[in-house]
Formats: C-alpha cells, sequence, structure tokens
C-alpha cells in the first residue's frame, strides 16, 4: 500500500484543457461611386476592376449592392444579372436602397463581408516536458486556422519548422 502511494505521489498533476479565446472580426471591401449618365461606362469599368480582384471573395461571401438614383439603380440591376450568369447564388446578393444626405455623396456601393477568426499564437508542445501545462493552446489556434484556410496549413508547418519556432 505504501509503494502504491509512494508511486501515485510522483505522477504529474494532469490540469484541466482550457480552450484557446478566438475572437471573430468582420472584414469588409467596399467600393463606393457616383453614377450619372456621363460616366456609366467609367464606373462599370472600376466596378469590374473591384469585383475581379475580389473574384474569389464574390463566391464565397456575402454581397451588398446599394444604390440611390435611376443611373445607380439601373448598374446595381445589371450587376446583379452579370453575378447571377456568373454563378454567384442569389442569397448571396443583397440589393438595397441607399440613404445619402448631400448631393455630392455616392450612389452606388458595393461591398463584401467575411469573417476571420483571429487566435493566440503559441508555442508549439513539447514532448516530455514535466510541468507543462500550456500544451492546448497551439493545438487548437492550428486547428481554428485550418478551419478558415485549410490550403495555409501545410506552408504555415513548414515555415514554422524552417525558423525553429
Amino acid at each position: 500500500m505504501f509503494i502504491v502511494l509512494l508511486l501515485g505521489g510522483c505522477a504529474e498533476l494532469v490540469t484541466e484543457r482550457n480552450g484557446v479565446e478566438v475572437e471573430l472580426v468582420p472584414v469588409t471591401y467596399s467600393f463606393k461611386a457616383k453614377v450619372t449618365k456621363d460616366n456609366k461606362a467609367k464606373v462599370d469599368e472600376q466596378l469590374s476592376k473591384y469585383l475581379e480582384l475580389h473574384k474569389d471573395k464574390v463566391f464565397t461571401e456575402q454581397i451588398y449592392l446599394g444604390w440611390n438614383g435611376k443611373a445607380a439603380k439601373s448598374k446595381v440591376m445589371e450587376t446583379k444579372r452579370r453575378l447571377l450568369k456568373l454563378g454567384v447564388d442569389p442569397k448571396s446578393i443583397t440589393v438595397h436602397q441607399i440613404q445619402t444626405q448631400t448631393e455630392g455623396a455616392f450612389n452606388l456601393t458595393a461591398s463584401l463581408q467575411k469573417y476571420q477568426v483571429l487566435v493566440p499564437s503559441c508555442k508549439a508542445s513539447q514532448v516530455n516536458r514535466y510541468g507543462f501545462q500550456s500544451n492546448d493552446c497551439f493545438v487548437e489556434s492550428a486547428r481554428w486556422i485550418s478551419l478558415q484556410h485549410p490550403e495555409k496549413m501545410v506552408g504555415h508547418a513548414a515555415s514554422d519548422s524552417q525558423l525553429g519556432k
């Protein structure tokens, strides 16, 4: 009995596992323009560049198109038709009328909103280290990053090991 107590008294204390603190931050990519009869072609070109620049988000995130006035409304509806032709889910396109207070304000807006997960930066777990308590941080952070960007995890792990982190 004494030997069992002696051996049990030397065992490492296993602490309760705690998850990491995760922050979810909205990131918005916006485009604003003032559409008139004279500059429809220029606005169309700029809007096309905006959508091309963010094409990876166009198919996966919510798109908000806002308008105020006839010229802007026709441009928004034309953009919506173009997005639907490209295969964007109709549920992810929201069209709404915006209210402007001043005469020179923008009358056409387009915005894409995605959510980014922020996790703490942690050191990698070390095996066979007595009294090491914070081994959950690295694993949980890596799991959250892999859920958000699975394509980045291979390069992330390789670069960390090369830098000796």
